[in-house]
């Protein structure tokens, strides 16, 4: 339909090719017949461990073999697949953090680490530097923003549900929040759109 979009990338799960932590959690605690909200508890108590601290908890409940992807729908991109889509016309990149990181949960050090990686990645995979990041989980702090502003991103976006006073605008120096509705298995999409008519 000729429509932009941008993609917020994570670049971990495409250069280890393993599936992203959410995807093996559901699918195994979906056969061993665990409640969806069970299961939603545990993603938010896990995503405030760090990439390699989920891995392990992945590993022991459910096996090594557990962060294989089992088909198409949970497999991330390759490098030659990201590589041709970021090509494409309507597509535009966004940075994610390296392992989709609830990035409150580090230390500021680690944050650069995070987002600073994912943009070397970014650019390496596709040629691109992204200006603008979208934080996992739409989770920040002032440390988060602060270390963001500094690697010199002009967009921020985050799940604070209210409407952006148009056009969007950047300054050299200030960094842009902006924020956005989501669409979530807890959505009802009717009731968004009518707020948002």
């Amino acid at each position: 339909y000729k429509i932009p979009a941008i993609f917020f990338l994570f670049t971990t799960y495409t250069k280890t090719q393993k599936s992203f932590w959410v995807d093996v959690l559901y699918r195994n605690r979906i056969k061993q017949g665990v409640d969806e909200s069970k299961m939603w508890e545990e993603i938010v108590f896990l995503k405030k461990s760090n990439h390699i601290e989920i891995e392990k908890y992945l590993i022991q409940n459910f096996g090594a073999n557990s962060l294989k992807p089992i088909g198409d729908i949970d497999r991330p991109f390759n490098v030659a697949e990201l590589k041709a889509f970021a090509k494409e016309k309507f597509v535009h990149i966004g940075n994610h953090t390296l392992d989709h990181a609830s990035l409150p949960h580090y230390s500021e050090d680690e944050i650069r680490i995070q987002i600073s990686d994912n943009q070397k990645d970014l650019f390496e995979i596709t040629g691109i530097t992204p200006d603008c990041i979208a934080f996992p989980y739409g989770d920040y702090s002032d440390s988060v923003v602060r270390v963001t502003e500094e690697l010199g991103f002009k967009f921020a976006y985050t799940t604070v549900h209210k409407s952006n006073v148009l056009p969007l605008k950047a300054t050299e120096q200030n960094l842009k929040l902006v924020n956005r509705y989501t669409v979530s298995m807890q959505s009802d999409i009717l009731k968004r759109l009518d707020y948002l008519t």
